[in-house]
C-alpha cells in the first residue's frame, strides 16, 4: 500500500523547486532581473514547462510502478516514461507557434503502446492542441481555453468522474482550478498543481470503479490511483518554469 499523503506530497513540491540549480525558488518564480508579463506565456516558456512536467513524471516512474503493482500490471511507470520521452522530444523539436508545438506533442503520443492510458493521454493532449492559440505568446485566457478543451476532449472518451479512482480524480480538479482562478499564468498553474495533488490524495479514499483495479473493489481503498498520481506529477513539473 502506498504511503503517499498530502504532507509528503507537499514536501515533494517544495524539494522540487530547490533541485537542479533552482535554489530556494518557489512555484512561479523565475530568474531575477528578467522582465516578464505575468499574464502572458511565451512559446519558449511553455516548451520548458512541458519538458519539466515530463521530467517530473519520469523521475517518479518508480513510485508509479510501485502503486500500479498493487492492483495492476506494474507497467504504468514504464508507459509514462515512454509518453514523457515522446512529448519531450516533440516539444524540443517543434518550431512555429504554440499551436504547432502542441499539435506535435499530441501526435507524438498517438500510437504508443501501453494500454488504455495512452489513448486517454492522447485525447487530453489533442484537446490542449485544439484549444491552443496560433501565436508565439499566449495569454492567461488562452491557457484557460487550452485546458478547458483538454478536459472536454478526454471526457468525450471517458465517463469517469471525481471519485471513480482514475486519472480524472486529479485532472478534473486541476482543470477546474485553472478555469476558476483569476491569477496570472504562474498562479493558475500553481493552483492546478495543488488541486491535482489533493485529487491524487483523495483517490486513496474511494474504491476503484474502472480498469483492472475495479475487480479488487474496496481493497483498493488506501492506495492512490496511479493515473491520478501521473497527472499530479505532470502538473507539479508544469508549474515550474
Amino acid at each position: 500500500m502506498s504511503d503517499f499523503t498530502v504532507e509528503n506530497g507537499a514536501k515533494m513540491v517544495y524539494n522540487h523547486y530547490r533541485k537542479k540549480g533552482h535554489g530556494s525558488m518557489a512555484p512561479g518564480e523565475s530568474v531575477k532581473g528578467k522582465e516578464e508579463d505575468p499574464d502572458m506565456i511565451s512559446m519558449e516558456e511553455l516548451r520548458q514547462r512541458i519538458i519539466n512536467a515530463c521530467e517530473e513524471v519520469s523521475d517518479n516512474a518508480d513510485i508509479l510502478t510501485d502503486i500500479d503493482s498493487q492492483f495492476g500490471d506494474a507497467d504504468h511507470g514504464a508507459t509514462m516514461i515512454s509518453i514523457s520521452k515522446a512529448m519531450t522530444a516533440a516539444a524540443r523539436d517543434a518550431d512555429g507557434t504554440i499551436r504547432h508545438m502542441m499539435q506535435e506533442v499530441s501526435v507524438s503520443v498517438e500510437g504508443l503502446s501501453g494500454g488504455n492510458i495512452v489513448p486517454l493521454w492522447h485525447a487530453w493532449l489533442e484537446g490542449l492542441y485544439e484549444g491552443s492559440p496560433d501565436v508565439i505568446e499566449a495569454s492567461v485566457e488562452d491557457i484557460r481555453s487550452m485546458f478547458a478543451h483538454g478536459l472536454t476532449s478526454i471526457q468525450s472518451m471517458s465517463d469517469a468522474k471525481v471519485g471513480d479512482k482514475t486519472m480524472m480524480d486529479a485532472l478534473i480538479p486541476a482543470s477546474d482550478a485553472i478555469a476558476a482562478s483569476n491569477g496570472d499564468v504562474d498562479e493558475i498553474l500553481d493552483m492546478a498543481s495543488l488541486a491535482a495533488l489533493n485529487g491524487a490524495e483523495f483517490s486513496k479514499l474511494v474504491p476503484a470503479k474502472f480498469g483492472s483495479a475495479r475487480a479488487f473493489g474496496e481493497k483498493t481503498i488506501g492506495t492512490p490511483d496511479v493515473g491520478a498520481m501521473s497527472i499530479s506529477f505532470f502538473f507539479m513539473g508544469l508549474s515550474r518554469k
